[in-house]
């Protein structure tokens, strides 16, 4: 199995608002001082509500790993601690992944983010449950470097609160300068399911993938008649 060290944080606990389809720059710049903003629901309702978390990935193992995810910004940049030059991990276009070699490290962003009205919906859910309902989830997935190891999934899931107010479409909302932010992370191992499923992912076989996932789900419903 992979052997990778991920640390990860906030690079600040400011919430940021994203209007549609504006792109974002990697790495994200510093936010400015900003204080406590009031925001009408009905302007910014399909507007997104972010946060930035920094990370870096080491591979501690012996053998190069690939990096499956579409949650991952990487960058080039320098180590947080010793300031030493960290180049982006190298890219496969035939795989269409990222390769972390042996004893290499890589710097990452992650962006939480939610739509306003999404973060409402969810805070008047949370009224009538104690159920601890998180801001985002995101995935990091890393293949071996054979085919009969397990892969290993790390789950980042972000905890958050942007406004302060309660919540309610006819209030105006108040974005907190500085936010409550906090980050959980899982980690867990993913056996292959079959040799040929293997082979499916690592070519990206979307067709194949969905035909061995459907035979797969009938011949569980034709065990369960049975």
């Amino acid at each position: 199995m992979p052997s990778v060290a991920l640390i990860i944080s906030p690079m600040d606990k400011v919430p940021r608002i994203l209007p549609q389809n504006e792109p974002i720059p990697v790495p994200h710049p510093t936010a400015d001082e900003a204080g406590e903003r009031s925001l009408d629901f009905s302007d910014f309702r399909n507007d997104t509500v972010y946060f930035v978390l920094r990370g870096m990935l080491i591979n501690d193992g012996d053998r190069s790993v690939r990096i499956q995810t579409s949650d991952a910004r990487f960058y080039a940049g320098q180590h947080p601690m010793t300031g030493i030059d960290i180049p982006q991990p190298m890219w496969s276009d035939a795989e269409q992944r990222h390769v972390l070699e042996a004893g290499q490290a890589a710097l990452f962003e992650l962006l939480p983010m939610k739509r306003v009205d999404d973060i409402i919906e969810q805070a008047e859910k949370r009224r009538d449950s104690e159920e601890k309902m998180h801001f985002s989830r995101e995935q990091i997935i890393f293949l071996p470097g054979t085919l009969d190891e397990p892969h290993l999934t790390i789950t980042i899931l972000t905890y958050a609160e942007p406004f302060k107010n309660l919540y309610g479409s006819d209030l105006p909302l108040i974005m907190r300068a500085n936010s409550y932010v906090q980050v959980a992370i899982t980690r867990e191992p993913m056996y292959p399911q079959s040799y040929e499923h293997l082979q499916a992912e690592l070519r990206g076989d979307k067709d194949k993938l969905w035909s061995l996932t459907y035979f797969a789900e009938q011949q569980r419903l034709r065990d369960r008649k049975e």
